[in-house]
């Protein structure tokens, strides 16, 4: 279906100004505009239409190709219209929606796994970084337009939920260097030329929507929590209805926590060769422990010092810790942790460990991956 735009009218403007007026967003007031213009475009710009001019535009909707629920959109739009300017919008008998008949095309996984080799090779930085945000993050269309990329990735969420801010695995940065801000009217022309060049996924009723649908089902088949999905999409609490709604309330929002739950079965995250263990943690993980694990932590610390003092002073009941048992330890904690398949296993090993040469060095050498030399400099004579 080719998509028809309309010149910019007066009575677009004025329903574009009347949303923003009223705290509506940006993207979303100029979608309406665009409704409008396009009524317009059909009918003439009048003060008042009648039914004839409202028959005449749907008429020319379906004979464009669009579905009824598309069709019901751009009726809301008129009738917006309607009251502004003062006129009664007429009632048409519609043919009524069934959820069947709403067409959302969704890409297979694997194609999607496709599109993104095809597209490291194909497309540039800028396609490159649109394509990350929206196979790994799940990002709607306008949210790709406006979100912030530093320390963590701050996504300004649509729906009615917050401000998102979630993790960026170290792996992914590469890919997000060429992030530049186009206007939201463009993003669909973006798509489209990212699956041309990769040969797949640019006929009718694609579009970024189709990345984020393909991600959810992944998830969904991959059996993550349905409030884990909820929250990692981006879809605000009072969206979820019934016994899964009340958890919703009573179950505080801790997007680092649910970030890694995600990131040990996402389905995309690989194809991007970002390394990321079984416990969801990659580069970050420092800070994800010291956001959760401040009690296991401070213990680690102390003991930490007390060994470092034990080390200085050469006695005591305490062993002392030479370089090459410390290198052993180490060796032996890092076994221990790539074993670990859980939070409270990993938690052991570092407390197991950390007491023995210190939480740091457990850490920048298990997890991070820096030199078992420089890790255990401390111990050396």
């Amino acid at each position: 279906m080719q998509r028809v735009l309309a010149e910019r009218t007066g009575l677009g403007e004025m329903v574009k100004g009347d949303l923003l007026a009223r705290g509506k967003a940006a993207e979303t007031a100029a979608e309406w505009g665009s409704r409008v213009d396009r009524f317009v475009a059909c009918c003439g710009e009048k003060s008042v239409y009648d039914r004839a001019d409202v028959v005449k535009f749907v008429g020319s909707l379906r004979l464009r190709g669009l579905r009824q629920n598309s069709i019901n959109q751009y009726l809301k739009t008129i009738r917006l219209l309607a009251g502004i300017q003062g006129w009664e919008l007429p009632k048409l008998s519609m043919p009524k929606v069934k959820a069947e008949d709403i067409r959302r095309p969704i890409f297979e996984g694997a194609v999607v796994r496709g599109i993104i080799e095809a597209a490291k090779r194909e497309c540039d930085g800028r396609e490159l970084a649109y394509l990350c945000l929206s196979t790994v993050y799940g990002l709607r269309r306008e949210e790709l337009t406006s979100c912030e990329i530093g320390d963590k990735l701050v996504v300004h969420t649509l729906k009615g939920g917050n401000v998102t801010e979630h993790v960026i695995p170290e792996g992914l940065r590469v890919w997000l260097k060429g992030y530049g801000r186009v206007g939201v009217e463009r993003m669909g022309e973006v798509f489209q030329q990212i699956c041309r060049k990769c040969g797949n996924g640019h006929e009718s009723g694609f579009g970024w929507h189709s990345m984020r649908r393909a991600l959810a089902t992944e998830l969904v088949l991959g059996e993550v929590s349905a409030l884990n999905i909820l929250r990692f999409m981006r879809w605000s609490d009072r969206q979820m209805r019934g016994e899964l709604g009340m958890l919703t309330i009573y179950a505080r929002k801790d997007q680092l926590k649910v970030d890694a739950e995600i990131f040990k079965v996402h389905p995309f995250l690989g194809s991007w060769g970002t390394s990321v263990n079984v416990h969801g943690f990659s580069s970050n993980v420092v800070e994800l422990l010291r956001e959760h694990t401040s009690k296991e932590i401070n213990m680690a610390q102390k003991v930490e010092k007390k060994v470092e003092e034990k080390v200085q002073q050469k006695r005591g009941r305490w062993e002392v810790m030479t370089f090459e048992k410390a290198k052993d330890t180490l060796v032996e904690a890092k076994e221990a942790w790539q074993k670990a398949n859980t939070r409270l296993e990993c938690e052991e090993v570092l407390r197991k460990y950390g007491g023995l040469v210190g939480y740091k060095p457990v850490v920048r050498y298990c997890v991070i991956g820096i030199g078992i030399e420089d890790c255990c400099r401390a111990y050396q004579k």
